[in-house]
């Protein structure tokens, strides 16, 4: 019959489990109905002879323990009031360990974010690293490169100077040169990214 007040909120003071909630000790009521905190509720309405006792864990109250009577010509014996204290110790244990196990369990899955946190991080270092790794090899290769294609370009032009404009070879030369000139775009799109900086090209007034 107390399924109806499951939820139900009990200030400090009010009903045996607040009045307990407030002062720390075991109580025992003759009477529940002619008390003057009772709690206005039916499911507590036959409730007659009633004890409580606190379940503490540390210093703070977790819960209370209550027993009471049904009939009205029926009381608590004073001596109910050591077991429910033992019952209430053997809980007051289940409670520390509930708590206990909740902390390990909070202090285990913190360990295992800060785990994945750090092997992220070695991921992303090692993923830096590499990228470094392969921007150095890409820029000396590249810069090795733009070394031999300068010289094609140059002894290409030098030819193109020396050779008939109207000729084949000076057509086959001309294509020669442009496609060293792609060549060279594509060596300077791969030194740019060995740099990881993006190049400007700026005029420059030269005044004689």
């Amino acid at each position: 019959h107390l399924t109806s007040s499951v939820g139900y909120r009990v200030d400090p003071g009010t009903g045996l489990g607040g009045v307990i909630f407030k002062t720390g000790e075991p109580m025992i009521i003759e009477n529940y109905q002619e008390w003057d905190k009772k709690l206005v509720l039916s499911a507590f309405e036959q409730i007659y002879s009633v004890v409580g006792i606190p379940l503490v864990s540390g210093s703070r109250i977790e819960g209370v323990i209550g027993l009471s009577h049904h009939e009205p010509d029926q009381t608590i014996d004073p001596e109910i009031i050591a077991i429910l204290e033992e019952f209430a110790a053997i809980a007051q244990i289940a409670i520390d360990n509930a708590k206990l196990f909740e902390k390990q369990k909070k202090e285990f899955e913190r360990r295992i974010t800060l785990e994945q946190e750090r092997k992220e991080m070695e991921a992303k270092l090692y993923q830096s690293q590499r990228m470094e790794s392969i921007g150095t090899l890409a820029g000396g290769i590249a810069h090795d490169f733009n070394n031999i294609l300068s010289s094609i370009m140059g002894f290409t032009q030098i030819a193109m100077g020396e050779t008939d404009a109207d000729s084949r070879l000076a057509e086959d030369l001309t294509e020669i040169y442009n496609a060293s000139l792609r060549a060279r775009d594509l060596t300077r799109q791969i030194l740019t990214f060995a740099r990881q900086t993006d190049e400007e090209v700026n005029p420059l007034r030269l005044s004689l």
